[in-house]
Order: structure tokens, then C-alpha cells, then sequence
């Protein structure tokens, strides 16, 4: 058995191809539309991890500009001890000098690792009365030998009376004059 149906074939059959056609361009520009709204909602999700990305970058240059200092100082006074031209005496210095550098390096990595963990946006202060006078020849002391290396002159002015003690943070200010020395130097 087999059933042909003839249809007639006028002005509808061309409104069905053009209605076929809108339908194929009505989903071409709801594509479009959909690529497009996907495009910015995943600039949108992106610029978060770019902004991060950023900031972590910018931690990086900072933490190895504040940590450069420290293995700079310990590396000259080491090598002076090396020379052999230093009195035993004086090598002591150079040890106590290259001590604390490393507690301050110590210090740096700490506040490193909470800034990388807690994003925190504030640093802690430990404020305690400073004798400036102190501080200021121990960071002297310090920086001495590696300047001597590169055969710039450090000198230390300090006035006959004593300088007024001060409140404040003694690791913070003796990070502060290291970064200052340690490109003044550079």
C-alpha cells in the first residue's frame, strides 16, 4: 500500500522559507547576545584574580626588597670576618651585627607570612620607649661594613647631648632606616 499526497505549493510556502530564515537569524543574535553577556560577566569575575594577582606581585617586590637588606649586611660582615684583615676582637662585632640581622630577617618573615595569610591591612605596632641614640648606632654598627665594601663613606653625626627618647616600634624604625640606608646605598 503506498499513499502520495499532493499539495499545492503558492505564496505560503515562501512565508514558511522566510519565517525559516527570521527563526535561523533570531538564533544567531540570541548566540550573539548569549556570548557577549558571557564575555562580560567572566571580565567581570576575572578582574578580582587580575587585582590579586597584582597585589601579589607588588608582596613579592616588596618582600624582597625588605629581606635583600638583611642578607646584604650579613654577607658583607661575614666576608669581612673572612678576609682575614679584621682583628678577632672586631669579628665579634661582625657576629653580633650579622645576629641581628638575622632576628630582623626572622621578624620580616613573620610579618610576610601574616600578611600573606590574613591579608590583615593593618600591621601590629609594639610601641616601648627607645633610646635613639642607641638605636641609631646600632643600625650604624650594621650597616658600616657594607658600605666600606663598596667604598662609600657612612658617617654618623650625633649630638654631645643625648637625644630625647621616643615611643615607638624599635623593629619597624630599624626596618625603616635599613630600607633607607640600603638604597641610599644602591
Amino acid at each position: 500500500q503506498s499513499l502520495t499526497l499532493l499539495a499545492y505549493k503558492g505564496p505560503a510556502s515562501s512565508g514558511l522559507y522566510r519565517q525559516g530564515f527570521l527563526f535561523l537569524l533570531l538564533n544567531l543574535a540570541g548566540i550573539g547576545a548569549l556570548m557577549s553577556v558571557s564575555w562580560i560577566l567572566v571580565g567581570k569575575a576575572l578582574k578580582p584574580l587580575k587585582e590579586n594577582q597584582q597585589k601579589q606581585n607588588e608582596f613579592i617586590a616588596a618582600a624582597s626588597h625588605e629581606l635583600r637588606s638583611p642578607i646584604t649586611v650579613i654577607l658583607s660582615n661575614l666576608t669581612a670576618c673572612r678576609s682575614g684583615l679584621i682583628p678577632n676582637d672586631d669579628c665579634e662585632q661582625f657576629m653580633d651585627n650579622m645576629d641581628k640581622e638575622c632576628c630582623r630577617m626572622s621578624y620580616l618573615v613573620g610579618d610576610m607570612l601574616l600578611l600573606a595569610s590574613a591579608d590583615a591591612g593593618h600591621w601590629v605596632i609594639r610601641m616601648a620607649p627607645l633610646d635613639m641614640d642607641t638605636l641609631l648606632i646600632s643600625i650604624y654598627e650594621r650597616f658600616e661594613p657594607l658600605y666600606q665594601d663598596k667604598g662609600v663613606c657612612l658617617k654618623l653625626d650625633l649630638p654631645e647631648a643625648s637625644l630625647p627618647r621616643i615611643y615607638g616600634d624599635e623593629n619597624r624604625l630599624e626596618q625603616i632606616f635599613a630600607v633607607l640606608l640600603d638604597n641610599a646605598l644602591r
